[in-house]
C-alpha cells in the first residue's frame, strides 16, 4: 500500500491492518494485535465476497444506464434485493427451527424431559 493511500485512510479515519512501512519492530507485537487483524481480514472478506456475490448474481456489474442517478438507483435496488433475500432465508431458518422444536415437542416431548406432559397425553392417545 502506497503513502498516498495510507495518508487517505488515515484522513477518512478508515482502519487498516496492513504490513506497517519501515524495519520491524524489536520487540514483537502483542496476540492482541494479530487477532484484530485476523478479525478485520475476516469482516472484510465478508464485505467483499458480498459485493462479489452481487455483482454476479443481481448483475450489479451490467448496469447499462444512462444518467448517473438511474446506476445509483439500480446499484442500490441491486444489493437492497440482496439484503431482503438474506432476511427471509433467515427468517425461514427460524420458523423452520420454530416448528421442528415444536413438533418434537408435541411428538415426544414427554421423551426430553417434559415429564408433565406424560399423563396429558396418555390419555388423548387411549381415547
Amino acid at each position: 500500500m502506497s503513502r498516498n493511500n495510507r495518508e487517505y485512510l488515515k484522513v477518512n479515519e478508515i482502519k487498516t491492518y496492513s504490513k506497517p512501512l519501515g524495519r520491524p519492530p524489536k520487540e514483537p507485537r502483542p496476540s492482541e494485535y494479530y487477532d484484530n487483524m485476523a478479525k478485520a481480514i475476516g469482516d472484510r472478506n465478508e464485505v467483499e465476497c458480498s459485493f462479489g456475490t452481487g455483482k454476479r448474481i443481481y448483475r450489479a456489474d451490467n448496469i447499462r444506464a444512462k444518467l448517473p442517478n438511474t446506476a445509483e438507483c439500480w446499484t442500490g435496488m441491486c444489493y437492497f434485493v440482496k439484503n431482503v433475500m438474506k432476511f427471509l432465508r433467515e427468517l425461514c431458518l427460524c420458523l423452520f427451527e420454530k416448528f421442528d422444536f415444536w413438533l418434537h415437542f408435541l411428538l415426544c416431548g414427554y421423551k426430553r424431559g417434559f415429564e408433565f406432559f406424560r399423563p396429558v397425553w396418555s390419555e388423548i392417545l387411549i381415547q
